[in-house]
């Protein structure tokens, strides 16, 4: 057996052959009765450490709170611990109650403690150091509740306890023991145990509890369950029930009462008869005799007749005035009759009638109609018995009808009344009066002064869409007529100048004559949907003369002729009639080469690129300049100045950076300088108008050509 640290509780231990406890760590060993080896064989009993765990005698505790035989004495048998021959023990033993007995050739290391040790032969016992010396009080123990367990001079004592004092036996069913204060433990009162109810037995006492056990006697042991509504009780699974009786009579007048022999009392309430299992209250009238009540003072079991002369109902409803005689009730006779076939003739029993019409009928202003007969003043309304048999009703909205209007189409009932689609005979034309007959059919009259063609209206003169030498003469509505020849008409084609009519045919003469818009381009043709003549251009390198005899080899480019014109210095102040530099150009409408002239100023709104002239006092960019002075000198803008416009004498200039000189000369950034007759030096490309390769004259400004060659930095200086 191995054990784990901690406390172990054992009630006894049995030791056989070669039997071993091993502990895995400090453990307590706690056992409330015997300890039995084998004295008479090798037992071999081996208690100690588990192999591969160190632990000392001191950290195996074993107690055992036995004692000998049944009477505790040191001669008694069998002792509280024998632990055979031939074992080894390495332990703590504490018998504190009875004798601790070593077999033979047994070897014990640590310590034995018992109210009597027994060592056989060739046994040997060793002390651990490190044990703590035991002390009688720590095993004084004679297993008597009536004693005090006492150690004086480690030497155990027990004196008597005190009277009363509790010494339970462990048998809770004698009663609460005490002791007698002589050492004597006496048994308290007994449990008693008796039967629980009639279909239990007594019990038998729990020595544990003290409870008494409760068995059920066996099923159908007779019994009574005291309910006066069951018969034959019996017992069954410890319960006693019979077999249940209604006396329930289903009458709610009656008190119903079991007499717990299987019979039954039904008591009449007050006030109120029982007849023929029925129940009535007071004066309640018999349903089939009216001259008879229940009059519970006289019977609460039959009816009692009312007295002679008494209302009543003979249930004749064409009888009146009904009595009592005798017992009996009788009325005086009268007759209901309406004479209309479709009523039924009602006496109400009082002297009046009633004459309800009767199902599948109507009865409209005294006259008997079937279901769903119409009305012969109103086909739209029927009767219809389910919404009223005194009116006629409605029918369906779309129900077929004929509101005798040979006019209208599609009649049907809308809210009780017959209507159509009113066919008005409209052929949809402006020129006809259209007309419904009375048979349902239509006319179409054309109207005077008009005529019908092709299912179209035309006016009396009116001309023919597709042939303006066609019109309308109304003496002959139905087809277009001709024109007087020679009357004027438009053939379609604009490039023919004098159209007339000819046998209702349109004919064209004095076709346009085409001219060459100038020497860049060739005669052009004319254009049939506007009569203008188209300008082609000639081929860009034709030969020409710009009429500028500065400018060389002038040559057509899309239909311009231009020349090349050497490079001129820029003066402050540009001249009458000499152009624009052809730098200043940009966006704008005034472009390269556009002339300032002396009769009209020029305006700029705004300045993007390049430099500015300035000469006397700036005027701000985007007014007008009055006569005499430049237009902005930037040029390159959305102003109405367009190109060729001419700068005057003695003119001002304004741009955004105001006050400074206009640029003398241009130079690129090697230092070159641009001089008159000369071009811009070819490696050089500027972003505005005047690019590489442009000449710059006093005469006139060169048509600008890009490059993609290597950029130069241009600027210009005061």
């Amino acid at each position: 057996m191995r054990l784990n640290a901690g406390v172990c509780h054992l009630a006894s231990l049995q030791l056989d052959d070669d039997a071993r406890i091993e502990a895995l760590g400090p453990v307590q060993v706690r056992i409330a009765g015997r300890v039995a080896g084998r004295l008479s064989t090798l037992a071999r009993v081996w208690i100690g450490a588990a192999s591969g765990v160190t632990l000392t005698a001191a950290d195996l505790r074993i107690e055992i709170s036995g004692k000998n035989g049944t009477s505790g004495t040191l001669t008694d048998t069998p002792v509280a611990a024998a632990f055979g021959n031939d074992a080894t023990i390495v332990a703590t033993v504490l018998v504190p109650n009875g004798t601790l007995q070593i077999g033979q050739r047994n070897t014990v290391t640590g310590a034995l403690v018992g109210r009597d040790v027994y060592v056989d032969i060739d046994s040997h016992l060793y002390f651990q150091s490190g044990l703590a010396v035991l002390k009688c009080a720590q095993f004084c123990n004679d297993g008597n509740p009536c004693t005090k367990d006492t150690c004086t001079g480690e030497v155990c004592s027990y004196p008597a306890a005190a009277s009363g004092t509790s010494c339970s036996d462990g048998n809770a069913c004698n009663g609460a023991e005490t002791c007698d204060g002589k050492g004597v433990c006496k048994a308290g009162t007994a449990v008693t145990c008796t039967a629980q109810d009639q279909c239990h037995a007594a019990g038998t006492c729990d020595s544990s509890t003290g409870t008494c056990s409760n068995p059920a006697k066996p099923d159908g042991t007779t019994c009574n369950d005291n309910n006066l509504c069951t018969v034959s009780d019996i017992c069954k699974a410890g319960v006693c029930s019979g077999t249940a009786y209604s006396c329930d009579d289903k009458l709610a007048c009656t008190t119903d009462t079991c007499k717990g022999d299987g019979t039954c009392t039904h008591t009449i309430a007050a006030n109120n008869c029982s007849i023929s299992n029925i129940c009535y209250a007071a004066n309640a009238v018999n349903p089939v005799n009216t001259c008879q009540q229940c009059s519970p003072s006289t019977s609460q079991t039959a009816w009692t007749t009312k007295a002679n002369g008494a209302s009543c109902n003979d249930g004749n409803a064409c009888s009146k005035n009904d009595v009592c005689t005798g017992g009996s009730c009788h009325g005086t006779a009268y007759t209901c009759d309406d004479g209309v076939a479709c009523t039924t003739n009602v006496c109400n029993g009082d002297g009046t009638c009633s004459y309800p019409v009767a199902a599948g009928n109507c009865l409209i202003s005294g006259t008997c109609v079937a279901a769903n007969a119409a009305n012969p003043a109103n086909q739209c309304q029927q009767c219809t018995p389910a919404t009223s048999q005194t009116a006629w009703t409605a029918k369906n909205n779309g129900s077929a009808c004929n509101d005798g209007n040979a006019c209208t189409t599609n009649d049907v009932c809308t809210a009780g009344a017959c209507g159509g689609t009113v066919n008005r005979c409209d052929d949809g034309l402006a020129c006809t009066a259209d007309l419904c007959k009375t048979d349902g059919s239509c006319s179409h009259t054309l109207v005077a002064g008009n005529c019908l063609i092709a299912g179209a209206c035309y006016a009396a003169g009116a001309p023919n869409p597709a042939n303006t030498c066609q019109i309308c003469n109304p003496a002959q509505p139905s087809a277009w007529a001709n024109q007087a020849d020679g009357a004027g008409c438009n053939d379609g084609n604009a490039c023919t100048q004098s159209d007339t009519c000819l046998a209702g045919t349109c004919t064209g003469s004095n076709p346009v004559q085409c001219q060459a818009k100038d020497q860049c381009h060739d005669v052009g043709t004319c254009d049939k949907s506007t009569g203008a003549c188209t300008a082609p251009a000639k081929p860009d390198g034709t030969t020409c003369d710009d009429g500028n005899s500065a400018s060389q080899g002038d040559a057509c480019t899309a239909g311009v002729c231009q020349g090349t014109i050497p490079c001129a210095s820029v003066a402050d102040v540009h001249t009458g009639n000499t152009h624009t530099p052809a730098r200043f150009a940009a966006t704008a409408a005034c472009g390269a080469g556009g002339r300032a002239h002396w009769d009209n100023s020029a305006r700029a709104s705004r300045a993007t690129v390049g430099p500015r002239f300035a000469s006397g006092q700036p005027r701000g960019i985007g007014r007008r300049s009055p006569r005499g002075d430049t237009t902005v000198a930037r040029f390159g803008a959305t102003a109405p100045c367009g190109a060729g416009a001419r700068m005057t004498r003695a003119s001002l200039a304004t741009g955004r950076q105001r006050g400074r000189q206009a640029p003398r000369r241009l130079r690129d950034k090697t230092g070159l300088w641009c001089r008159l007759g000369t071009s811009t030096p070819a490696a050089c490309r500027e972003t505005a108008a005047c690019g590489v390769g442009a000449t710059i004259s006093t005469g006139r400004s060169a048509t600008a050509h890009r490059t993609t060659a290597a950029q130069c930095q241009w600027r210009w200086l005061a």
